[in-house]
């Protein structure tokens, strides 16, 4: 035994230490090598651009009904918008009727001197019990029939009185600004003597061939070709300061009216004028709003976490 012992050579001792010294380090090394490389390669543009949407409309949409704040919108033309923006981002009531209400002659007529925004108003049901709705409602009656219209009216009257109103309105606030779009991406070339002849020269100037007709959608869709202006408030300053607008179920002033082009602006002038008064008025808009806050916020941030850093790899763990 003593013999074995007095042949190790020390040396031999240190160079395999510093030798399994050198081994481990490298395997550190190469692992975390491993590690980054395989972080860059999980790295995804498309998950940080998701999670700044949503973060935005977590703010925008969330945030701003925990607030009581309502959103209402303007939408038209660039050409029209530049003049807006000169004017201090005020639209004035003068060129009311002058836009896409030209379409149809008793809608020019009504939207003579308004400004028009998207929004409901508390009044609806008495402007709909005025006698020059009665024709209106005759003309539905007649192509519904009895049973339907009977069946529609009960569900008006039941989503009217309820808070589900709320969200029909959002969603139907969605549907006029896409009509809105739509009417202000058109040319219009208004005929003098007729509606007819008017729908007839919008589809000539808009969609007489294949390429104007898609060139004319995807101006649609995207809103390339329009601007729009946002307006902030509670229920109670809208219904104040508005009066229905029968002709497309929105929102109608003969008075100038201030807007923001960003809705993060609109609701930051909103709360400077109506304070937090709105959660009052209505608790549903901001239960509604805490359910998107969090949700929109929560997928944000696991986005925005996977797509700047990486999404963790159980094979990290792997040995060399």
């Amino acid at each position: 035994m003593l013999s074995r012992i007095q042949h190790i050579n020390p040396n031999n001792i240190y160079f395999q230490s510093k030798s399994n010294i050198v081994k481990q380090e490298k395997n550190i090394e190469n692992k975390l090598n491993f590690t980054q490389e395989n972080n860059k390669q999980n790295k995804n543009p498309f998950k940080i651009i998701a999670g700044l949407f949503l973060a935005e409309k977590g703010v925008t949409s969330g945030i701003r009904r925990i607030l009581g704040i309502r959103i209402e919108n303007h939408t038209t033309s660039k050409e029209n918008a530049k003049n807006i923006i000169k004017n201090g981002c005020v639209l004035d009531p003068v060129f009311g009727g002058k836009g896409a209400s030209q379409i149809i002659g008793s809608f020019e007529e009504n939207s003579s001197n308004f400004v028009h925004i998207t929004g409901f108003h508390k009044d609806f049901k008495k402007s709909l019990q005025k006698p020059d709705m009665d024709l209106l409602k005759e003309i539905i009656k007649e192509k519904m029939g009895d049973k339907n219209y009977s069946t529609a009216k009960k569900i008006y009257h039941t989503i009217s009185d309820t808070p589900l109103l709320n969200f029909v309105r959002a969603g139907y606030r969605k549907i006029q600004k896409m009509m809105y779009t739509a009417t202000s991406t058109i040319k219009i070339n208004k005929s003098q003597n007729d509606n007819l002849e008017t729908f007839s020269n919008i589809v000539k100037d808009n969609f007489s061939s294949k390429k104007q007709t898609l060139g004319t959608i995807f101006n649609i869709i995207t809103g390339r070709k329009v601007k729009t202006f946002y307006i902030g408030g509670t229920d109670d300053f809208f219904n104040k300061n508005f009066v229905p607008d029968i002709d497309d179920f929105a929102l109608k002033t003969t008075k100038k009216l201030k807007v923001s082009r960003t809705k993060i602006t609109a609701t930051l002038e909103a709360l400077k004028k109506e304070g937090l008064s709105g959660i009052k008025q209505n608790p549903t808009r901001v239960i509604a709003g805490l359910v998107i806050a969090i949700s929109c916020l929560t997928l944000a941030y696991k986005f925005l976490k996977e797509g700047i850093c990486g999404k963790e790899n159980k094979k990290d763990n792997k040995t060399y």
